[in-house]
């Protein structure tokens, strides 16, 4: 099932299920063929026994500069493919506090970000080498979801989707944007995500809408 509404569009999920399903199976078929031709792939694990603070890491990204951060139980360190190194984390008063987080991730802006288990948002002071409170993400509440984009970010909060405006740090409300006015109100979004120009959000009823930023 599928609907059209000007610069959106909500796709059932089963369906969503079996375009995955085409694309893994066609990307194994293509990637057992090439290590068939040329066998050379070779694979590490890294558990705490090799230094990792925790084998059970919740997020992991990659930074501007080209190292590893990832988000473990027990807390946030980064890798450089032989060492692993933690950094010390400050709250809003400057107190010393602990990251438990379950998401890490980077921004176009080159900002590594970190949420923590109790919804709190944490920075990566390159100068400082130290986690800092972000306060234009905690200061908005709690959220559903949080994707980094240019200029901002965009936010899934009370089942609604805004974009939060770094400069100004408005928070917009989705349907006030020109083109989307004519989401239903009745639509309840869960999470969200951003690829490129497109902003992917699932709702409560089992539908994937798909917003093309760029038009």
């Amino acid at each position: 099932m599928e609907k059209v509404h000007n610069r959106f569009s909500s796709i059932s999920l089963i369906s969503i299920g079996y375009y995955l399903l085409a694309l893994f199976v066609l990307i194994f078929s293509t990637s057992t063929n090439v290590l068939a031709d040329d066998d050379v792939l070779s694979f590490y694990h890294y558990t705490s026994e090799t230094g990792l603070p925790s084998s059970y890491v919740k997020g992991i990204t990659q930074d501007h500069l080209g190292f590893i951060w990832l988000a473990t139980r027990v807390s946030v360190c980064r890798f450089d493919g032989s060492h692993y190194k933690e950094f010390p984390a400050f709250n809003e008063k400057g107190d010393p506090a602990e990251l438990l987080c379950n998401r890490i991730f980077s921004c176009p802006d080159s900002m590594l970000i970190c949420k923590t288990n109790k919804d709190k948002y944490f920075y990566f002071d390159f100068g400082t080498e130290c986690f800092k409170a972000y306060t234009l993400l905690n200061d908005v509440g709690p959220t559903q979801s949080v994707e980094p984009t240019s200029g901002g970010y965009w936010i899934c909060r009370d089942n609604n989707i805004y974009f939060l405006d770094s400069k100004t740090r408005l928070l917009t409300d989705l349907r006030k944007r020109n083109g989307f006015s004519k989401i239903p109100n009745e639509v309840k979004f869960l999470k969200l995500l951003v690829r490129g120009d497109l902003l992917i959000a699932v709702t409560g009823n089992q539908m994937v809408f798909c917003f093309d930023l760029k038009k």
